[in-house]
């Protein structure tokens, strides 16, 4: 977050629940990819993890194989590379989500991400030999729901918060309106999770460009699952570059395709059309009012029509 670090309450965190947390992990990828540091970082956040070829079924073919691995696992993650050995891995992947499992993708070098834009399965890439951003990763896939399982207050469709915003414009006012409250991320994490949306999660540690990740059928295939969000007290002219360029990189890295940028106040002219063409960007208080008559599905989709046709 730009110009404060906000401690965030532990209710905003709004992942799956300790008790449906996944407690095994199928992994499935092509036969050359070394899938070790991906199973070290979730074993060591408690995660059991296995593949196809260590599940003892004399006799059995592949399918009847592959049924009993899947069986087995709360959490299928499939690595995918640029290389036609991914193939099976989206067989695989396609296995899984007939059997109602929870799945998410890793994408590797320049595997392309254009296969899960549409397709609500929530994707990241990463890079082995940088184990922090594996770990920021695998802790927000953790964090979604399993497939049959809301979080508190969601509905699979998001909606207006009404006069909620009202309270939640008085928490982030101070009187005089000459700054914000130390509660900003605190009082947009909780008007996007009171619009309904599924998962609200805080990036952990001092994610340089990230502070919220947004998972909402909402926002597929608008903008893909899921939608980060960089907070920004005072956005100044002098460091409006250098705040979009960390926002672009982080999505970049994790093989997002869109962000957002919601700031309490800025001296910066964001009317003209910016040379990050995926990064949306709303003042804080213009967000929460918006959101009192509309869904956080439509902002977002309106910020992106804006952006589309010739807006800002």
């Amino acid at each position: 977050m730009s110009e404060a670090t906000l401690d965030m309450p532990s209710s905003v965190a709004n992942g799956a629940a300790d008790d449906v947390r996944p407690k095994s992990a199928f992994i499935s990828a092509p036969s050359g990819v070394d899938t070790s540091t991906v199973r070290n970082a979730l074993e060591n956040k408690g995660v059991r993890c296995f593949s196809a070829d260590q599940i003892d079924l004399p006799g059995q073919n592949i399918p009847q194989i592959l049924r009993e691995a899947m069986a087995q696992a709360d959490l299928v993650v499939a690595v995918v590379d640029d290389t036609p050995a991914s193939n099976l891995v989206f067989l695989e992947v396609g296995f899984a989500q007939a059997m109602g499992k929870q799945v998410a993708v890793l994408l590797l070098a320049d595997a392309p991400s254009s296969n899960w834009l549409s397709s609500g399965i929530p994707y990241f890439r990463y890079r082995p030999e940088v184990p922090s951003t594996l770990d920021f990763v695998l802790g927000q896939i953790l964090k979604v729901p399993p497939p049959g399982l809301k979080a508190p207050n969601s509905t699979r469709r998001t909606h207006p918060i009404g006069e909620l915003a009202d309270e939640l414009l008085a928490q982030l006012r101070t009187p005089g309106d000459t700054h914000p409250a130390a509660n900003l991320v605190h009082v947009i994490a909780e008007a996007i999770r009171a619009s309904g949306v599924a998962t609200v999660s805080q990036a952990e540690g001092a994610d340089g460009g990230i502070d919220l990740a947004v998972w909402s059928d909402d926002l597929s295939p608008w903008v893909g699952n899921p939608l980060p969000i960089e907070l920004c007290i005072t956005l100044r002219k002098s460091d409006l570059h250098a705040v979009l360029r960390s926002l672009a990189l982080s999505i970049a890295r994790r093989g997002m395709t869109e962000g957002l940028l919601i700031y309490w106040r800025a001296d910066a002219d964001l009317t003209w059309p910016v040379v990050f063409p995926n990064i949306l960007h709303l003042p804080a208080d213009q967000f929460i009012e918006q959101l009192r008559s509309k869904s956080f599905g439509d902002v977002v989709r309106g910020l992106r029509n804006q952006r589309v046709h010739g807006g800002c």
